[in-house]
């Protein structure tokens, strides 16, 4: 059997495990997903601050789902899924400019403007490719999650992930 040890019959032998350390706005609706199923990945541990809020939250945690501590998701878990408050000193909003520089030209040559209009409802991104072989922009307004700092596509995001990892057919990049 792979990865977390819930019990011996818990993790179908050809699947991968998953642990997901916090379970705010991001992490229970991953959770969540995980629960309600995803063909070849199975939710073996989450690390959480509140074990009581988490119990509430998401049934079978503590029982089904062991309850442990972040480091120990990474020795256990063939998959861990980050979703802590940003407390660990990651800047707020500059996560989408972080994966486009690391997905194009790069963190030293990508430019960024933050913005703060408290007149928007939705947090917007605009982004400007202009390249040698082509030239667009777009712009996404993110409709906030309960989590204000969040936004509701997030744990959409991190689910159509995972499922890419398992998936038998994948479309697209």
């Amino acid at each position: 059997m792979l990865g977390c040890q819930p019990g011996e019959d818990a993790v179908p032998r050809n699947s991968l495990t998953v642990g997901i350390a916090g379970l705010g706005a991001v992490g229970l609706n991953v959770a969540r997903a995980l629960e309600e199923g995803i063909p070849g990945l199975t939710l073996a541990a989450i690390a959480v601050r509140d074990r009581d809020k988490a119990r509430r939250n998401l049934p079978g945690a503590g029982e089904r789902i062991p309850i442990v501590a972040a480091e120990a998701l990474a020795q256990t878990c063939d998959i861990v899924i980050e979703c802590l408050p940003p407390q660990r000193s990651f800047p707020a909003n500059v996560n989408v400019a972080a994966a486009l520089s690391l997905a194009g030209i790069g963190p030293d040559k990508t430019r960024l403007e933050i913005w703060a209009d408290p007149a928007l409802s939705r947090n917007t991104h605009r982004i400007e490719v202009d390249a040698d072989t082509a030239r667009f922009s777009m712009a996404i307004e993110g409709i906030p999650s309960e989590n204000p700092r969040t936004g509701s596509i997030v744990p959409l995001s991190v689910v159509a992930a995972l499922r890419g990892l398992v998936a038998e057919i994948k479309v697209g990049t």
